[in-house]
């Protein structure tokens, strides 16, 4: 791939992507607490 093509594809990218404020997944999603000492609580989410 030359570089002249890689720059088109992140162009292309960027430009489908300019609009977009946040990415969330669809479907299941888990979430985990995992209490410790303060402040060491700990918060995750998954999908």
């Amino acid at each position: 791939m030359t570089q002249e093509q890689v720059s088109e594809i992140l162009d292309r990218v960027a430009a489908a992507y300019t609009g977009c404020s946040s990415y969330r997944d669809s479907g299941e999603s888990v979430t985990v607490f995992v209490r410790g000492p303060l402040p060491a609580d700990k918060h995750t989410s998954a999908l």
